[in-house]
């Protein structure tokens, strides 16, 4: 057991007075330095419990009878040693008393059962409450001190980890993960701690730059392709910079995942830093989120439709309805916001759904009055054709409104097509039965395959003009498009180009034998309102351009 102790520290004079046995104690030499560096240079207290003691002689000196119970570990002759230091100075005095009380066999006995709780079992780092419990006390520590090291709180998990459970079987993938905490405590050293939050998602807290910080996530890539292993480990790193007050250490850990989950699966980019564009891209998620069922229950969902012309003719020939979100507050939300949020967390069916039941109400609708009724296409994408009651999904809304599967065609994204051909054939099918028509939407938007065509029986391809982008002399472009229409030809396959904004576009596509065009060229999306007057009567051609 130490001995406790009774420092003096003179405020005026900056001295500090120290009782004999210090120097048996301590391998340090007490002089006319300050004892929060004397303890700091010969690394007998951690950096933070230095400045903690400095803070209480100052705190101590500005407020008569001030006292505190701060609990600071010094490392003794014997080893570490925990006290309780308080500092007291009697008003109208200079003069300050530090008074350490040795609490070493109070705190053992705490910290063994505190271990347990903060540790992780298996890899012997901090766990997620001994990680959070271990911020805190750093970020304290800084505060009181008046200075700022800049510290980052970084994120990362295994890339496929239930596969490589799978692989490597129970005591296999222990072992990785112990080698993977060893590699992470080494490379941080003492200048920070790390932590396995739970399974495969580990943290590190490190001062440094961002550049510092991304030097080290790349050491550990290094690292862990140095184990002894037949395969390549990969991971992502989402890093949070710790520059702001009174943040929360759930709050840190939530930033880096976000950082983390926006390369999440890359091969190139090792690791994201979170910024005020991840900040507002979340903060908007949120928000779509958590508006997304009241928007649906009060009609904010309204169907727009995009006309299809001949380009031959001027005759609207089809059309397709899109969705617009028209906010009573932020008023015209763009699709390209909210639809991949509703794609991840799965209201993009119900949305999908409401729209296709949309578009039946209004072909019921144009029936009843007399309108001009042409085929209107909807959109659905893999989230929904792998619903497993998708057909009787539509067709209970269709039977709803009495309208004739013939007029309307069901547009499935070739993207939905990408692993699951053969499941998507058997859709296909199952909607031709129903009597819809099945159109293959965005072909030639970088998952085409000639296999999708022979595999599955689509009846009309829509072909995405990014493919041939403003270049209508490219002789590449120009080839390339001759033979997809061509092709469709001989499968008999009429094709609609989707997203013609130039003349020349269309009279190029004519040429090659393709006329239905849907684009800003004859017709931006119109509202239900302008559409229905669009349609009123058969007398609805357009002047052709030319």
């Amino acid at each position: 057991m130490s001995e406790s102790l009774l420092i003096k520290y003179d405020a005026m004079e900056q001295k500090f007075s120290y009782p004999k046995n210090m120097q048996n104690l301590f391998n340090a030499k007490f002089d006319d330095r300050p004892l929060w560096e004397i303890l700091r240079d010969n690394d007998t207290a951690s950096v933070e419990d230095c400045k903690l003691i400095e803070w209480a002689c100052s705190r101590a000196h500005e407020s008569k009878d001030f006292a505190n119970n701060l609990q600071i570990c010094l490392t003794t002759k014997i080893g570490p040693n925990w006290y309780l230091v308080s500092a007291v100075r009697p008003e109208g005095s200079y003069l300050i008393t530090l008074n350490f009380i040795d609490i070493n066999e109070d705190v053992n006995r705490l910290n063994h059962f505190v271990h347990l709780s903060e540790s992780d079992v298996l890899t012997n780092l901090y766990s997620k409450k001994g990680l959070f419990s271990k911020i805190e006390h750093v970020m304290t520590a800084q505060m009181l001190a008046k200075e700022k090291t800049v510290y980052s709180l970084v994120y990362f998990d295994i890339t496929r980890f239930r596969s490589l459970s799978d692989f490597l079987g129970r005591s296999g993938i222990e072992i990785l993960l112990v080698n993977i905490a060893s590699a992470v405590k080494a490379l941080v050293g003492d200048k920070g701690f790390a932590a396995r939050i739970e399974s495969d998602r580990f943290v590190f807290f490190y001062p440094g730059t961002k550049e510092e910080i991304q030097a080290l996530a790349e050491k550990l890539v290094e690292a862990f392709d140095k184990f002894d292993l037949s395969f390549h480990i990969n991971c992502n790193f989402g890093a949070y910079i710790c520059d702001e007050e009174n943040v929360s250490p759930q709050i840190m850990l939530d930033r880096a995942i976000v950082a983390q989950n926006a390369i999440k699966g890359s091969y190139s980019n090792t690791i994201n830093f979170y910024d005020e564009k991840l900040r507002q891209k979340m903060i908007t998620e949120q928000e779509i989120t958590g508006c997304m069922d009241e928007a649906l229950e009060k009609g904010q969902f309204v169907p727009f439709f995009q006309p299809q012309y001949d380009h031959s003719t001027g005759n609207i020939v089809g059309a397709e309805t899109l969705v617009r979100w028209i906010h009573p507050v932020k008023g015209l939300i763009s699709p390209g916001v909210f639809i991949p949020i509703f794609e991840s967390n799965g209201f993009i069916t119900e949305l999908d759904l409401y729209i296709f039941e949309q578009t039946c109400r209004f072909i019921r609708e144009s029936i009843d009055q007399g309108r001009h009724i042409i085929p209107i296409s909807t959109n659905f994408s893999r989230y929904d054709i792998f619903m497993p009651d998708f057909i009787q999904q539509l067709e209970t809304r269709r039977q709803k409104y009495n309208v004739d599967s013939s007029m309307i065609r069901i547009e499935i994204t070739e993207s939905a097509v990408v692993g699951g051909s053969t499941y998507t054939a058997e859709i296909v099918k199952k909607l031709h039965d129903c009597g819809y028509t099945v159109e293959m939407d965005d072909f030639g938007s970088g998952y085409s395959s000639l296999n999708v065509l022979k595999d599955i029986e689509f009846d009309i391809i829509k072909l995405d003009m990014k493919f041939m982008s403003t270049d209508t002399k490219s002789e590449r472009s120009v080839t390339i498009l001759k033979s997809i229409v061509n092709m469709a030809k001989w499968l008999n396959m009429p094709v609609i180009a989707e997203g013609v904004e130039m003349v020349e576009q269309a009279n190029f596509l004519e040429s090659i034998g393709c006329t239905t065009i849907q684009g800003y060229l004859y017709s931006k999306p119109l509202s239900e309102q302008n559409f229905t007057a669009l349609i009123q009567t058969k007398d609805s051609a357009r002047k052709v351009l030319k």
